[in-house]
């Protein structure tokens, strides 16, 4: 007869905490905070199966033929978190590596040399999903050392009551383990989300600032990035992480089509611009150079809108490609 106990989706939480060293989860039962996820993707432990070449002659795979492969395994997960000051403030440590406001990205960007097993590193977090499991007991799925690879700021004002939405994609290369986790006393990061019906300004500029009327706008960073082999058979941990590539920060707009667009029809097909959106001082979002890809006319609704898709590039060495304050 199956087993009759079940976990609800409802009841999960997700809590953060810093960690000290690079590979070492935190197990303390103080410093966590929970996220504020609005929804979550959860990785399972497992691995696949690798099938050795058969023996000439054998017309049946073997056991021994196959094991699984853990050796470059990577877990990844994504959360949805309400865009509040100290959620952005988490997800840049995340993906940044950067824990202050403002926020930013250089083109002399720099992937931490910290990011090794068993180095002092303190921007990479322990995850606790608590209320995953299966059993009895060790029901809190632990993460170590996750970074992001991949952040999505976004806001409509058709979607989610207008606030921002921030979307994290996370990455592991050490093996989950199922835990009991304390968490003691954790701290909820709260604050209201961002929103859209709050925009002091949003422009594009080419020269001279363009105002938009936005329905919805949305810029996503991304990276690559890769475990470095692994230490031992057992633990199968990674000896560090790498980043492969550049980053591409992308993203679009979608926008009443009036006479800004008329003025920026020129930068549709050559130039480049700056991208610039901001609530009063509180959140302030630009992208200093910036190139418009195939924009688009939208004649399916009672007026004309426009959508403007856009790539963000580093000036120079040591320009800011993207910056973002939020207090």
């Amino acid at each position: 007869m199956p087993n009759a106990n079940f976990f609800k989706t409802s009841d999960v939480k997700v809590f953060v905490a810093d960690e000290a060293n690079f590979g070492t989860p935190i197990t303390a039962s103080s410093g966590w905070s929970q996220l504020p996820t609005t929804s979550f993707s959860v990785p399972e432990i497992s691995a696949p199966v690798e099938i050795a070449t058969a023996r000439s002659g054998a017309l049946a795979t073997e056991l021994t033929q196959a094991t699984h492969n853990l050796h470059n395994k990577v877990y990844t997960f994504d959360i949805t978190m309400k865009g509040s000051a100290g959620a952005i403030e988490k997800a840049m440590e995340l993906l940044l590596e950067d824990t202050t406001s403002p926020y930013g990205l250089a083109g002399d960007y720099s992937f931490p040399d910290s990011y090794k097993d068993g180095t002092a590193s303190t921007t990479q977090k322990t995850f606790i999903f608590q209320g995953v499991g299966s059993g009895t007991t060790d029901n809190d799925l632990q993460l170590t050392s996750v970074i992001a690879t991949g952040a999505t700021l976004s806001m409509a004002v058709d979607s989610e009551n207008g606030e921002l939405q921030l979307v994290v994609n996370c990455f592991t290369a050490y093996k989950p383990a199922y835990v009991n986790q304390n968490l003691g006393t954790t701290t909820a990061i709260s604050g209201v989300a961002k929103n859209i019906k709050n925009l002091t300004s949003f422009n594009i500029n080419n020269g001279s600032a363009r105002d938009l009327h936005i329905m919805s706008w949305e810029v996503n960073l991304t990276r690559s990035v890769e475990r470095v082999a692994t230490k031992d058979y057992v633990n199968y941990k990674p000896y560090g992480y790498v980043m492969v590539g550049q980053w591409e920060v992308t993203g679009s707009i979608t926008c009443k089509r009036d006479g800004a667009i008329e003025d920026l029809l020129n930068e549709f097909t050559g130039g480049a611009v700056s991208i610039n959106l901001a609530i009063s001082t509180n959140f302030v979002l630009t992208l200093l150079k910036a190139k418009i890809n195939e924009a688009t006319m939208d004649s399916g609704g009672s007026i004309m809108m426009q959508t403007i898709p856009f790539t963000a590039y580093a000036e120079n060495a040591t320009s800011t490609l993207f910056s973002l304050t939020a207090s």
